[in-house]
Parts: C-alpha cells; structure tokens; sequence
C-alpha cells in the first residue's frame, strides 16, 4: 500500500513539480539574494516590453486596434511586431504587475511549466522513465541556446509551446478524434501567438516535419486533418502575420547581412561547438552554439541504438528532427555564401533552429541514459564513453573554461549585476 501510495503519487510529484519549480528558482535566486534586483533582461525588456504590452492593451480596450505605437522605437507596429507579442500568454502577467517583477514572475512560470511539460514528453513520446526524462529535460532548459533567450518576452515560450504542439499531435495520432483535434488545434493556436513570428516560422518547420512523421511520411487522413488545423489557425492570426509582412517588406531589417555580422572559419565553428564562449552582441552566436563533444557522442549513439531496438520512429525524430537540424545550422554558419543565397536566411539568427532541434537531441541522449540504467549497454561501449569524457574534460581544462565557471560564480557571490545576457 505504502509503494504504491509513493509510486502514484510521490515520484509524479518530485517530477512534475518538485524538480521544475527548483530548476526555475536557480533562474531567479538572485531576487531572494539581493535587494532591488528582479530576475529580466535591462535592454529589449525594457525598450519593448515593458512600455508596448500595456498600452497595447489599454488602447485595445478602448475599442480601437492599436497598429502602432508612436511612442516607442519611433513608431512601432504593434500588430504584426515580432518582438511585441501582445497576446503571448505570458504578456497577461504585465498587466498585473509592473515590467520587472511580470518578468521576474513570467520567467519562473516559464521554465518551471517548460521542465514540467518537456519531462512528459519524454516519458509520453519517447518511453524514458520519468527520472531520464527530468535529466533530460533540464539539460536542454540548461543549454545555452535556449537559456540565452529564456528572459526575452517574444521567445521565452518557444520550447514550452512547441512541447505543447509535440503532446497534442502525439495525442491526435494515436486517436483522431474531435476532441482531440480541438486539443491539437490550441496547442498549435499557442504556439502561434505565443511566439515571435520568425520563431513561429522556424518551429512551425519541425511541426510539419513531425506530423509527416508520424503519419509514415505519408499524407494520409491524419496529415490533412492536421493541415485543415494548421489553416484554421493561420485564419484566426490572419491579420497579424499580414501585417509582419507589410511592415517586413518596408523594414531595412530585411538588408541586414547577419553573416558578415557572425564571421566564422570552421575551426571556430566547432570550437564553438565544444566549448562554451562568451562573446557581446551578435556574436552571442557563439554562445548559443555551444552542445559540447560528450553530449553529442551520447545523442550519437542514442540515435543508433533507436534503431537497432527497432524503436525507428523515435530513431528517425532524433535523426531528422534533431540531429540533421543541428548539422544544416553548422553548414549555414561555416558556408556564409549560401545562408546570404537564402533571403529569408539572410537577416536572421540561423541558431534559432536549435531550439527546437534540442528537444530531440536529448531524447537520443536520454535513450542512451535510459539503457545504461537498464544494464544494457557492452562494456566496450562503456569504455569509449569514459575515455571520450575525460579527454574532454582534460582539453576543456586546458581551454581554460573552468575560468568561466569561476566567473559566474564569482559573480553571483558578490552581488554584481550581471550582464544583458546573463541567464
């Protein structure tokens, strides 16, 4: 009775809540340490969300539609903004309290509910166990590519509303029913006010994929029902990507060559890769590329015994979902010809993708996890792993990252601000 009472409801609650409201107080110690200062971003926060979000809504309530805000930015479009996002969940806390303490409170929601519904993810999609799947959640809520963004209004969401789009379209699989197309048909309305338009259009890439996915590349009733979904919901958000593209045509945005912005050689490219780098401005590229050899080995192998198991359909997720996204974003940064051939490429952060590539990536690693805990793993295996671990962590030290390390502690133990970028 006891084991039981532990199993159903102590272990889900350690999981589900214990784990990711923990993980999102690491986001935001430094409140409870230090007077007056509030867990948020001192730049686009301020200049952008701060200001925008209420008077989008004291004007909309009005009764009028607020397309531009004379006030900020010189005269920014309010409906169509990339950085604005009005109707994100989260832009409801700016309404109840003031800019720093919304964002304090927003960023804790959004990793703690991220760490929460990721965690179900992998134990609904990909078979972990829930304590695998916790890892493996942290670990990419952790990742720098994510974590860098966490604190920034219009894309704070992306892996929490993509997770949400990942559940409902496993659910609307396995049972294509009317509730669960209603189901499918909110996660994917989520995701699509939820997030900037240049991260919607990105993730709404591997949305796709994964449907085809799991209809056996085939285009079969499922995949159409999901289409007409997919068009109801572009339908309900019509006026607003209209206006992205009427204010995306007239933005000198558009002509910014994000390569000559983000120089890279190959070498540096997989230095980057391997080892974590501080860099200011654009080049904070260089920090949101970072996964690190271990971690890759480990999806690498993941992914292979996916396969061997016979497990091909979680296999081919981490495969085209993850593993291939990941090296379709090295190509673009180490070939800077073809990213500026691509106009839509052109302008943007390419390393974007890896937001959504993550959540694959450590499925393949959380399998290898999963079958190491189970004893199913040879010793040869083993070995190379051990050997590649600490090869690793003898040129890390040698790179001197421990200095990084010591800097962020440092840091946080004397009470300076941090940086803009700071997690």
């Amino acid at each position: 009775m006891r084991e039981r009472f532990v199993s159903r409801w102590i272990k889900p609650a350690v999981v589900y809540i214990a784990i990711p409201v923990t993980v999102a107080f690491l986001f935001v110690h430094q409140v409870f340490l230090f007077e007056d200062w509030y867990a948020y971003e001192p730049n686009d926060e301020v200049v952008h969300t701060f200001t925008g979000i209420p008077l989008y809504w004291r004007v909309l309530l009005t009764g009028s539609i607020p397309f531009i805000n004379l006030y900020d930015n010189f005269g920014t479009p309010l409906i169509g903004d990339p950085v604005m996002n009005p109707f994100a969940p989260q832009a409801l806390f700016y309404l109840l309290f003031d800019g720093p303490l919304a964002a304090t409170v927003v960023k804790f929601l959004i990793v703690a509910l991220t760490v929460g519904v990721l965690t179900r993810l992998y134990v609904r999609d990909f078979g972990l166990s829930r304590a695998v799947g916790a890892i493996c959640a942290v670990y990419v809520v952790l990742t720098p590519h994510i974590n860098y963004f966490l604190q920034h209004h219009p894309h704070q969401g992306a892996v929490l509303y993509f997770s949400c789009v990942l559940l409902a379209q496993r659910r609307f699989a396995d049972a294509p029913t009317a509730g669960n197309a209603l189901l499918l048909y909110g996660a994917l309305l989520l995701f699509a006010v939820g997030l900037g338009v240049n991260g919607f259009a990105f993730g709404l890439l591997f949305v796709v994929a994964r449907q085809l996915l799991l209809s056996g590349c085939r285009l079969d009733r499922r995949f159409v029902l999901f289409g007409a979904l997919l068009g109801a919901v572009f339908l309900c958000t019509l006026p607003h990507f209209l206006a992205f593209v009427r204010w995306s045509v007239l933005s000198g945005r558009k002509a910014l060559d994000f390569a000559a912005l983000t120089p890279y050689t190959w070498r540096k490219l997989f230095t980057d890769l391997f080892f974590y780098q501080r860099a200011p401005l654009f080049l904070h590229v260089s920090e949101g590329l970072y996964v690190s050899l271990p971690v890759l080995l480990l999806v690498g192998a993941g992914c292979v015994f996916l396969f061997l198991d016979g497990r091909r359909a979680e296999g081919c997720s981490v495969l085209v979902l993850g593993v291939i996204p990941l090296a379709a974003v090295l190509a673009l940064l180490g070939c800077p010809g073809l990213r500026r051939a691509i106009a839509l490429l052109r302008p943007v952060d390419v390393t974007r993708f890896l937001w959504f590539a993550t959540l694959f990536l450590g499925a393949g690693m959380g399998y290898l996890i999963e079958r190491a805990r189970r004893r199913r793993l040879s010793k040869g295996l083993v070995a190379v792993a051990l050997v590649t671990l600490s090869l690793s962590t003898y040129i890390a030290l040698w790179n001197g990252q421990l200095r990084v390390v010591a800097h962020f502690v440092g840091r946080s133990l004397s009470g300076r601000p941090g940086s803009e970028d700071s997690p």
